[in-house]
């Protein structure tokens, strides 16, 4: 299965796609699993995660620079809110969560209890 991606207009029309990696790093950054970032979402946290949904188009990108490109985002009339919903579609599309029934947090795939 493909992994899906979610668009969002950053600086341009972007992107975002979460692989395994991506994620790991994330956790890796945070000293914490990506369940617990999600249940307490800081703004570290939305920033290393849209760096991270955003690194397969670019590479080079840094966390300084998504961190930029959140601020143009906000400034131009976006939403914590918006960009909230864009990351967890987007986790949702990874495989790696699983789409919550409930309309809360996607919970990961492949755990139990």
């Amino acid at each position: 299965m493909a992994i899906g991606s979610v668009d969002i207009m950053f600086d341009r029309l972007r992107r975002i796609r979460f692989d395994l990696n991506a994620l790991v790093e994330v956790e890796g950054i945070a000293g914490k699993s990506l369940t617990s970032l999600l249940g307490d979402l800081s703004l570290t946290t939305l920033r290393d995660l849209t760096w991270a949904g955003l690194k397969h188009e670019d590479r080079r990108l840094t966390r300084e620079r998504a961190g930029q490109l959140l601020q143009g985002y906000l400034e131009a009339g976006g939403t914590t809110e918006e960009l909230i919903t864009r990351l967890v579609d987007a986790l949702e599309q990874s495989g790696v969560f699983k789409p919550s029934p409930n309309g809360a947090r996607p919970e990961p795939t492949g755990t139990s209890g």
